[in-house]
């Protein structure tokens, strides 16, 4: 994570897709990245540990975005919302673990895909919720 390291006014990083990164490397992009607000990391191979580390150590970050990635469970979810002061948007498309019931609890503004499911073969819907607590 040397490009965090060395670009210190670094604002928005966009690693989706890479299963390179995993819950140590963000946890480096979040003690390093200080003026961090936007953190990409759609399926990426990383765990509530991620999340956990970014509530703990990124005090700029506004958008988190873990969509797809399958190990994001209610307990990384919550911990970051409730430990990021700074936190306005976590995204959870397609992260399974996390119950819908437990938005609820989530804050400041959460955003949820919690399933995609195909009706025929023209017709996909996918549920969206979002909710300003």
């Amino acid at each position: 994570m040397e490009i965090v390291k060395r670009c210190k006014n670094l604002s928005s990083l966009n690693l989706c897709l890479n299963w390179i990164i995993n819950d140590r490397c963000v946890e480096v992009i979040a003690k390093e990245g200080q003026n961090l607000k936007e953190l990409y990391l759609v399926s990426c191979k990383i765990t509530d540990y991620a999340l956990i580390a970014i509530g703990r150590y990124s005090m700029t970050i506004e958008t988190v975005d873990v969509g797809w990635c399958k190990e994001i469970t209610d307990q990384g979810a919550t911990l970051i919302a409730q430990s990021s002061k700074s936190l306005r948007y976590l995204g959870l498309m397609r992260c399974d673990k996390v119950r819908l019931d437990m938005i609820f609890f989530l804050s400041p503004y959460i955003y949820v895909c919690t399933h995609t499911h195909t009706h025929t073969h023209t017709h996909k819907h996918t549920h969206f919720y979002s909710y300003a607590l």
